[in-house]
């Protein structure tokens, strides 16, 4: 016949150890935490919502032909921009088209570019 386990001081098997209890400020910490998020993303919303009525109010507030100018000079402005990074990053002719998908190897250079890849979502 065997003899039954022995016991441990809260009703365990000897030898076994219970889980750690959990750090005494990691629930304060926590709600803390979600307390703080939720009032940026409050704040994020209001700051959207004012942002969002007052481009409406702008936007009844003009023309059809007054808005339309002002979305051509808007995208008029994201152009330019756009072509004045490429001319900072550009070492060669400005407005030069680079083909991605080839590899980056000229004969007058001595290190070789692999292509760059893409990342593209997994097909299903």
């Amino acid at each position: 016949m065997r003899a039954p386990p022995r016991r441990g001081r809260n009703g365990q098997p000897a030898g076994r150890r219970s889980a750690p209890a959990p750090h005494p400020g990691r629930a304060y910490t926590d709600a803390v935490s979600r307390i703080f998020w939720a009032g940026v993303g409050a704040a994020g919303g209001i700051y959207a919502y004012r942002k969002a009525t007052r481009a409406v109010d702008d936007v009844r507030g003009r023309t059809f032909r007054e808005n339309v100018s002002a979305v051509a000079r808007a995208a008029s402005n994201v152009a330019a921009s756009a072509r004045y990074l490429a001319s900072l990053s550009g070492e060669g002719a400005a407005g030069e088209v680079v083909d991605l998908r080839e590899d980056q190897w000229a004969p007058g250079r001595e290190e070789y570019y692999p292509p760059r890849r893409r990342w593209c979502p997994p097909s299903n």
